[in-house]
């Protein structure tokens, strides 16, 4: 009965109850959005049975993190410990060339895995069966790529298709919903018993090859054994694994999710994500202002209907109980909408950020991305919506509970003026409302301004005819030497096309990755600084002009010897004033001495300084080290003589005359129309994501600032009705009400504008580190005429939100006002 009651209620006014909806709907919703989105990638377990037991395996030597293993530690692990059960292992993802019958070849990506994959995760087919220990020539299908290639056809299983020449039998398709347990998640299309690994990459075994660490191993704990225990046992295996290089190893094991949040990879998206949930919260808080303010103006009218039921015996704590559930039930109608904005919003964003990899990554990028909400989501939305159902109607519902009964019933629904514990709670909610809005105005003007740079900023160097390609050479060639062979055939291949000029190689080409690490000269200064080991024809590729000294000899690239060539900044920071030809610079941690090879480097030559690093700033330090090509893969750098994408079919016919197996495990893509443009994307994604915020928060400002000279107006009718027939003019009216409205509008400004400094701090700190992006793209973290434009934004929104109750005040008849005088 209470329940229909409080519903009969919010029908009865049907525009406050859209409005207060709405308004919930958008806070809630936008931080569900924020909060789905951090759970899908720190959190989102493998759609397994009993997820929470599934750990997955690493290693640590030297300060280097690694998650792969060989076969041979592999089948060590399975056979040594005792606190795991169904220790499984993948391949990291491969491809190949594919034929089904009657079809032309396709690619198709495959992984390798144990044969007690699909029984150890507890997975069962849709269709078909799992793999058997005595399996060989099979697959197992993706559900995405059996629908794509085979038309959901449920007869599929027995059919036959062609990798690499070899005939495999399918036998069975994958649920939809399981990508498999690669991370970063990477849904291949088939999976292929590790078994069969040979007869489609011949003369490649991984399975005796101890090299290769081509597997990630997952466990899953066995019944009534913590996570405590599994890593006491990892401990006391770690004594005793085989040293790498030199180093001792430390094994460990990890919580499996599709995206492997203790690995620091995520450390930025951290941040990103708590800067976002710092500003939807004022989003929320804005929003939860107005709504007060609503309820608060909604109750003065039902004073007369409160008076009558304290008259007739309700009590105050019956009347709070009351408003709170009305307020909470709006509180859930809120949530309900918010969390299908949120769901549309988050399936919208999945399928666009996996169409905008796979297009700016010419389909080498791709990751299986779920925003789908799951049990946290729809928790945390729940528990949100009561939480902010509650905190919305608590105050107006205290107020309103001790309202004078007898005055109330003695001036009808007129109401009265309010005390002035009223009047400052009013002012406190309306000045934190101003502050939240004027903080994030600031916040998306430093990053629109950015945002309107990042097309106009060049990187120092030509980026329209440069293209990166990269090779995986692991599973056409067995031995290392014959994988650098397969390389340098490659790299002679594409020097030899007429529409080349250059090719060099790096470990990390420009945009794409970057290590960083601190370097001191021989006085001991210390200086962060990115690295790269390069080729001998890297800075003539890329085009960065010598400054001073000279570049890597062939011969020194084969010999890696201990030298190093240095940017203009690192040479100015390190030995400013001076020559920094024939002095030293040597890394200041063990693991990054491991990395570079040598203990200490003499510097031969200076270069100008670019960005190659981020698009957004200069590499402030940055060390050039040279190194061969290694067996592990190669990723080239090619300077076309024309747009590099009309150099793709002549790049990869190269590769095919090399090796036929070698395109399809080949990346080519274009420096600009890749990496450039993801760098590009990096400001204007914040940016466009402040700028929505801000302009939400400001019309959220506009309709509480109105809602609280509505209120303020409505309670201060009568008086107004009485200082008019006394004599007063309409510009004494707005005075008053301008004056009791603007004072907390000023102490809200004030705030926001200390707010706005803040967050120019944080930026500020944040331009500075080397291994973080400059969102302000070099036009500094402190621009008064930011500050200013949100300021004068924020008093458009004040004088218009303003306006109409203002009017409506100085055309207060005296008559009507005095009528029930």
């Amino acid at each position: 009965m209470g329940f229909r009651y409080i519903l009969r209620k919010l029908a009865g006014t049907p525009g406050f109850t859209a409005m207060a909806v709405v308004t919930l709907a958008i806070g809630i919703g936008i931080s569900t959005v924020v909060f789905t989105v951090y759970a899908s990638i720190a959190f989102r377990q493998l759609p397994v049975r009993a997820p929470a037991e599934m750990v997955r395996l690493g290693w640590r030597s030297g300060g280097f993190p690694s998650d792969q293993f060989s076969w041979s530690e592999y089948r060590r692990l399975v056979e040594v410990t005792h606190s795991f059960a169904g220790v499984l292992a993948s391949s990291t993802q491969q491809t190949f060339v594919s034929r089904l019958p009657g079809s032309s070849p396709d690619i198709v990506r495959v992984r390798f895995v144990s044969s007690n994959y699909f029984e150890a995760l507890g997975i069962a087919p849709e269709v078909g069966r799992p793999f058997s220990e005595d399996d060989r020539a099979v697959a197992l299908m993706s559900h995405d790529f059996w629908t794509r290639k085979f038309h959901a056809d449920p007869q599929v299983y027995g059919k036959t298709l062609s990798i690499q020449g070899a005939q495999l039998s399918i036998i069975g398709v994958a649920p939809e919903k399981f990508a498999g347990t690669g991370a970063p998640p990477q849904t291949p299309d088939l999976w292929i018993p590790a078994s069969a690994q040979p007869l489609l990459t011949p003369g490649v075994e991984w399975m005796r090859d101890d090299r290769a660490r081509e597997w990630q191993v997952l466990a899953r704990r066995r019944p009534r054994v913590t996570a405590q225990q599994g890593s006491a046992e990892l401990d006391v295996l770690s004594r005793a694994w085989p040293l790498e290089m030199g180093k001792p190893v430390q094994l460990s094991a990890g919580k499996a999710t599709f995206f492997q949040m203790d690995g620091g990879a995520f450390e930025s998206f951290q941040a990103v994500c708590a800067v976002l949930a710092v500003a939807v919260a004022l989003i929320l808080l804005i929003g939860c202002v107005n709504l007060t303010n609503l309820i608060a103006a909604r109750n003065l009218g039902r004073e007369h209907e409160v008076a009558l039921k304290r008259a007739l015996g309700a009590t105050r704590g019956r009347l709070i109980r009351q408003f709170c559930a009305e307020s909470l039930i709006l509180g859930m109608l809120g949530g309900i909408a918010g969390f299908f904005l949120s769901d549309w919003v988050c399936r919208w964003l999945g399928t666009k950020t996996i169409e905008l990899l796979r297009e700016v990554g010419n389909g080498a990028i791709g990751i299986t991305l779920d925003l789908s909400a799951d049990w946290r989501v729809l928790a945390g939305t729940a528990v949100l919506s009561v939480i902010t159902g509650i905190a919305v109607g608590i105050l107006p519902a205290l107020r309103s509970s001790r309202s004078d009964i007898s005055a109330t019933l003695k001036q009808g629904a007129a109401g009265v003026s309010g005390d002035a514990g009223v009047r400052r709670t009013r002012n406190l909610l309306l000045a934190g409302q101003v502050a939240s809005c004027l903080i994030l105005l600031a916040a998306s003007g430093l990053l629109f301004r950015g945002a309107s740079r990042s097309g106009e900023i060049r990187p120092g160097f030509d980026i329209k005819r440069l293209a990166v390609v990269g090779m995986d050479t692991s599973g056409i060639a067995g031995s290392g030497s014959a994988r650098l062979d397969l390389q340098r055939q490659a790299l002679a291949r594409i020097e030899a096309l007429p529409d080349v000029s250059s090719v060099a190689w790096a470990d990390r080409p420009p945009f794409l990755g970057h290590g960083t690490g601190v370097f001191r000269n021989e006085r001991g200064a210390l200086l962060g600084c990115v690295f790269n080991g390069i080729s001998d024809r890297y800075f003539a590729t890329i085009g960065i002009p010598l400054v001073a000294g000279r570049v890597f000899t062939p011969q020194e690239i084969e010999q890696q010897l201990p030298i190093a060539v240095i940017s203009e900044s690192t040479a100015r920071r390190l030995w400013p004033g001076q020559d920094p030809m024939g002095r030293k610079i040597a890394p200041a941690a063990d693991w990054l001495r491991d990395s570079a090879g040598h203990d200490s480097f003499t510097v031969i030559g200076v270069v100008r300084t670019v960005r190659s690093t981020y698009l957004s700033k200069d590499d402030e330090g940055y060390v050039y080290l040279p190194r061969a090509l290694h067996d592990s893969g190669a990723m080239l750098l090619v300077r076309t003589r024309g747009l590099p994408s009309r150099s793709f079919r002549s790049l990869s016919a190269a590769l095919a005359q090399v090796n036929p197996n070698l395109p399809p495990r080949t990346f080519v893509i274009g420096l600009e129309e890749g990496p450039v443009r993801i760098q590009e994307l990096m400001a204007r994604a914040p940016a466009v994501a402040a700028a929505f915020l801000g302009g939400l928060a400001l019309i959220l400002a506009c309709l509480g600032i109105y809602g609280v000279v509505s209120h303020l107006v409505s309670r201060r009718t009568r008086e107004i009705g009485v200082r008019m027939a006394l004599g007063a003019t309409r510009r004494d009216v707005i005075t008053t009400v301008g004056n009791q409205t603007l004072r907390p509008v000023i102490w809200g400004a004030a705030l926001g504008l200390l707010g706005a400094f803040g967050v120019s701090g944080l930026l500020r700190a944040l331009i500075v580190m080397p291994d973080l992006p400059d969102l302000t793209y070099g036009a500094g973290a402190f621009d008064p005429v930011t500050f200013l434009g949100a300021l004068f934004a924020l008093g458009a929104v004040v004088v218009v939100g303003a306006l109409a109750p203002m009017r409506r005040a100085i055309l207060v008849e005296p008559a009507e006002a005095l009528r029930n005088e």
